[in-house]
């Protein structure tokens, strides 16, 4: 039983299951670029805080129901219209779950 207990405790660390799902941040401001293979396309898209700090996000699983969908962007890149992007950051990368204005 122990030799069992043992295995269950080591395969959840090797697993991961103590690891906690990265924080959801939030960022503000004015889109500055798109980036994609055509109009339709959004692969990774810049925000300029009124500070003047920029993110890079990187669209890999935005969640239209949270917000609007990627290509919308290219609206906000040609108005100047304010956004707020809610992201996690994993291994390094900012990537976008949503954003609205």
């Amino acid at each position: 039983m122990r030799v069992l207990l043992a295995l269950v405790v080591g395969l959840a660390v090797a697993t991961g299951c103590d690891a906690a799902a990265p924080a959801e941040l939030t960022f503000s401001g004015v889109v500055v670029d798109v980036q994609g293979e055509g109009l339709a396309d959004v692969d990774r898209f810049t925000v300029r805080a009124d500070a003047g700090e920029s993110l890079t996000f990187e669209v890999d699983r935005l969640d239209i129901n949270r917000g609007k969908p990627a290509v919308h962007l290219r609206e906000h890149l040609a108005t100047g219209e304010s956004v707020t992007v809610v992201y996690v950051v994993e291994n390094g990368r900012n990537l976008a779950l949503s954003y609205d204005h």
